[in-house]
């Protein structure tokens, strides 16, 4: 008797999307390990050395900066104008913003640099600009900012060849910077042990399948 084949087809689909899954936990497990023992303390430095030296920390901290919600990008979910994430160009305190090359793009979900956003977009175009003179420092702002630099399985290319045409003056090896994002062992560890466990569930079933049927046809 012939196998149904519709069935076989289904199975090879389904284990090819288990497969995916088992190797994504993998890599991203690998990836949160290797970047907690690698980064066991933040890098602190400031905004102007960062640009000096280019460290290859992934956990970092960079002092004097300003945040510029003017040249920002916008993410939010479809059909919706209620941003949910933003992505802002960083800038050295003293820096001049008109020509000042962008290296670090913070990428942030605080809820007042959103909500400062949400209030520039319902602007018109002649109240856009007086808005901004009164409400500099929450459109300029001066602060510190820190969390990890997306790489690897973390990293959406898509989203970074965006950025570098909708930024003005971007670095061709500009970073984003998950801002609050740390180290997690036990985030690594977790993803690692559900990808064995889901690779171990693989290999039975792939084992049993291919013992033969003792059922009478």
């Amino acid at each position: 008797m012939k196998r149904n084949e519709k069935t076989e087809s289904g199975s090879t689909r389904l284990g090819l999307f288990l497969l995916a899954i088992t190797v994504g936990m993998l890599w991203a497990g690998g990836q949160n390990l290797y970047t907690a023992l690698s980064n066991r303390h933040p890098t602190t430095m400031s905004y102007d050395d960062y640009v000096k030296t280019k460290p290859s920390a992934t956990w970092l901290v960079l002092t004097n900066c300003e945040i510029d919600l003017t040249d920002s990008c916008v993410k939010s979910y479809y059909g919706s104008k209620m941003p949910t994430e933003i992505y802002v160009p960083v800038r050295g305190v003293n820096a001049g913003r008109s020509n000042e090359v962008v290296h670090v793009v913070l990428a942030t979900k605080d809820k007042d640099q959103l909500a400062t956003l949400s209030e520039m977009q319902n602007l018109g175009t002649k109240g856009a600009l007086p808005w901004i003179l009164n409400n500099r420092k929450r459109v300029f702002c001066q602060r510190n900012v820190s969390g990890l630099v997306e790489f690897g399985v973390n990293l959406k290319d898509r989203d970074r060849q965006r950025l570098s045409v909708l930024l003005r003056n971007a670095a061709k090896d500009f970073i984003i910077l998950q801002e609050g994002a740390q180290p997690n062992i036990a985030e690594g560890l977790g993803f690692i042990v559900a990808g064995l466990m889901i690779l171990g569930l693989m290999v039975i079933y792939v084992r049993r399948s291919r013992e033969p049927s003792t059922a009478e046809i």
